[in-house]
Parts: C-alpha cells; structure tokens; sequence
C-alpha cells in the first residue's frame, strides 16, 4: 500500500483552491493538476507499506493527535512554487502555525519509535496544486486572486494512494481526532 499522512479539506477551501487552479489555466498555465477531490496538506509520506503497517500506523496518528494547542486552524498564504527542470510545481503554503509544527513534530516522532519508514525532507506545510507547471513565454504567474478560506482542523488521516482506472485516487483508511492537552 502506497501511504501519506494528511490534514484533509472540507469543501470551501477546496473550491477555492479550484478556483486558483482555474486561475492559473486561465492565464495559460499547462500541466498536470491535482483533482480537486485529491487536494491535501501532507503530514508524512510513509511510502510503500504492508497491510500488516496499519495498526501500528494508527498507534502513531493517535499519540501524536493528543496535546495539542487548539483550536486547530489551518491558514493559508501565498501562491508559490517549487522551481524543477521539467516544470514547475505550484502550490498554496499554508500558516506553520505553533500547532501544526507540534503535530507534524508528534507524528514524525512516533513514526521513528515505531521504527516506521517516512520521507524526512524538512517539513514545508502546502497544498500542491499542480505538477510540471509552464507557462507560454513572457508570461508571469498570477497571484491569489481568491481569499482561501482558514481550515478548522478536527483530525487527520491515513490515506492510500492508488490507481483507479488509471485515475490517481486518494482514499482515507483512518482518521485520528486532535485533542488538546489535559490537566
């Protein structure tokens, strides 16, 4: 199984993400961009894993879910990119708020004593939305033109990435609810 970790969106900021993607057609970009329904903020790719990873996958998810600073409010900023030979990839970056650098940190964390495999690349909070971005020449990125919408964050989830139909398909395994800290 090919598996991430991820803060998931509801529906506003999703349509607005779209409407960024649109954004960026419209002014001629061309590449391959992500389905909508496939838009996410990743936590950690885990990568290619057993079945058998799941139960200690979900340990993991709750133990870093619990203590956090919340409410738990995911913002978003700037378009960007990140500069590649073949195109860039542009995404929208999101806030390093003091709670989603504590979750992120949490989970890496657990990932490591449970000894599980995770790309370790710094953590760099964005949700991509597309891949191999070029645009015709003489012609400059637009900023957001769209206000995101703030993402109130409840849980997050383990999900499977697959091919459905030769379609990329994002699907949730498990979700872990955040809780703040006790006492």
């Amino acid at each position: 199984m090919r598996l991430f970790l991820a803060i998931l969106l509801n529906e506003p900021v999703r349509k607005a993400l779209e409407a960024v993607q649109e954004d960026l057609i419209a002014c001629g970009a061309k590449g391959r961009f992500s389905r909508p329904e496939n838009l996410h903020l990743t936590l950690a790719f885990l990568g290619e894993l057993p079945r058998s990873s799941l139960p200690k996958i979900e340990t993991c998810m709750a133990e870093a879910a619990t203590g956090l600073p919340l409410p738990a409010v995911l913002s978003f900023a700037a378009l960007d990119r990140f500069r590649r030979r073949d195109g860039d990839l542009y995404y929208v970056q999101a806030a390093a708020s003091p709670w989603l650098l504590q979750l992120q940190r949490q989970l890496t964390r657990a990932l490591d004593r449970a000894g599980l495999p995770y790309d370790k690349k710094p953590f760099r909070p964005h949700l991509t939305l597309g891949r191999n971005i070029v645009f015709p020449p003489g012609v400059s990125p637009p900023s957001i033109r769209h206000a995101v919408p703030d993402l109130p964050v409840a849980s997050i989830a383990l999900m499977e990435s697959r091919r459905v139909n030769g379609v990329l398909t994002y699907t949730p395994c498990h979700r872990a609810r955040l809780s703040g800290a006790t006492g």
